[in-house]
């Protein structure tokens, strides 16, 4: 029994994606198998089974033509911490893995586009409802953030991320209110909503560090800095300001994945005429990007 599938150009060709069920149950979830076809129904793919599969989506994973499903099993059917529930994807060449990171729902959808790649879904939570987002650098999913709660439940969605990491949502907002004591059936109710929320970029300063026996007239003063990003994607480059003048922009390799820190060191050059206290204001931001939002992102140099 076919329980899922998608279709879509993959490796140069029509092929279609399908899920089946073993012993043909949907009550059943951990006997499933994940086949790809092509339009003359000769087998391509069999990339898994034996597992609760979902949710199959020909799409795009930093910039490569993709497979993506969702996939859950547990390693000990009597522990559930060993449970496992993730998004995996493969691509033409045959090969898979896994996005790395649970996955709490199997309702998700993979963004790309010129600023990368998102994972993002719907999620209820008590009585909160909100979607939330992952950036995908090519090793594992990064921390989630919440885009913004929805009033009810969201059952149907569809999302887009441009390439200045706006992502772009329309979707259903599901309400199920109880009939009358004469007619007492769950009525649901939906209309169609629309949101567009800019993706969090937040960097703060770690560690500052320059001597004050290093400063001398119209010379150069080396300053040491540590840089953390405390946002929710990776930050590729950072600019360097000194009271509103670009002192730097340093590119950093593979990107500032949330979490990590970086340390450089940049010189501030010295007035050759000095009446009286200098100071000068050092902010570090995100290239591309102003410092709004951020709190924790400007340290401050007294010339004496």
């Amino acid at each position: 029994m076919i329980v899922d599938m998608d279709a879509g150009f993959f490796n140069g060709k029509f092929q279609v994606a399908y899920i089946t069920d073993a012993d043909n149950s949907i009550e059943t979830y951990y006997d499933r198998s994940l086949t790809v076809v092509d339009s003359n129904g000769a087998v391509t793919y069999k990339p898994t089974s034996g597992a609760q599969i979902l949710n199959p989506k020909f799409t795009v994973v930093n910039n490569n033509q993709a497979l993506s499903w969702f996939q859950a099993e547990m390693s000990n059917e009597e522990d559930w911490n060993r449970y496992i529930a993730e998004v995996r994807y493969m691509t033409a060449d045959g090969q898979h893995q896994s996005m790395g990171g649970s996955m709490p729902t199997a309702n998700h959808k993979i963004l790309n586009s010129g600023y990368g790649t998102a994972v993002v879904y719907p999620v209820t939570e008590g009585e909160t409802n909100a979607f939330y987002a992952r950036m995908y650098n090519g090793g594992i999913l990064g921390n989630p953030f919440k885009l913004f709660e929805t009033e009810n439940f969201v059952r149907y969605y569809d999302a887009a991320l441009n390439s200045s990491g706006e992502f772009n949502i329309a979707y259903n907002n599901s309400s199920v209110f109880r009939g009358s004591d004469d007619n007492p059936v769950f009525i649901e109710t939906n209309d169609l909503r629309a949101a567009s929320i800019v993706v969090p970029v937040n960097i703060r300063i770690a560690d500052f560090y320059y001597s004050e026996r290093n400063m001398r007239l119209g010379e150069k003063l080396p300053v040491r800095m540590s840089v953390q990003n405390i946002g929710s994607v990776p930050v590729d480059a950072i600019v360097i300001d000194a009271d509103g003048d670009v002192i730097e922009t340093i590119p950093i390799s593979g990107g500032l994945r949330t979490g990590e820190t970086t340390a450089f060191e940049f010189e501030l050059s010295i007035p050759s005429n000095m009446d009286e206290m200098t100071e000068f204001v050092i902010t570090v931001m995100p290239d591309g990007l102003d410092d709004a939002g951020m709190s924790d992102n400007s340290r401050v140099i007294t010339l004496v």
